[in-house]
């Protein structure tokens, strides 16, 4: 009996000592910031032109909110800009949608600091608006209730 409950406490010691190495690892664990807190911008497309707002913000996500108040059909893209206010873009992060008048759209990208984005309608009929992105927006860390 006194056999049985040493080999029992020796089997419990040697399950503990097994227990205890396991989920340890040697490499410190560093925690990455969240991204930014995705931002809106409006466009609205009308008879006169893109209206943009605003021109300038932090990179980051974002998520453009076009609306097309103008008469007519138009194909709106959201592209980075090679030159700021060129309207010629790159083919990375290109976002594009065709509005019928009176309708929404939304398109999103990953503004990097330091770029340009265009705001521009396919058959050239608007003059390009130009986003321009300045430094990164702060983390969004510490910010309850984002998805």
């Amino acid at each position: 009996m006194a056999n049985r409950k040493a080999i029992s406490l020796l089997a419990l010691a040697a399950l503990v000592a097994v227990a205890s190495g396991c989920g340890s690892s040697s490499q410190q664990r560093t925690s990455e910031l969240r991204p930014p807190a995705p931002a809106l911008i409006s466009a609205a497309l009308t008879e006169d032109g893109i209206l943009l707002s605003p021109t300038r913000i932090g990179g980051g996500p974002v998520t453009l909110a076009v609306t097309n108040e103008s008469g007519s059909r138009h194909r709106v893209t959201f592209s980075s800009a090679s030159e700021p206010g060129s309207g010629t873009a790159d083919s990375v992060g290109d976002q594009s949608a065709s509005l019928p008048p009176g309708i929404n759209a939304l398109l999103r990208a990953d503004l990097e600091p330091g770029s340009a984005w265009s705001v521009s309608v396919e058959d050239g009929s608007l003059e390009p608006q130009t986003l321009y992105v300045g430094p990164e927006r702060p983390s969004s860390q510490n910010d309850l209730m984002l998805p």
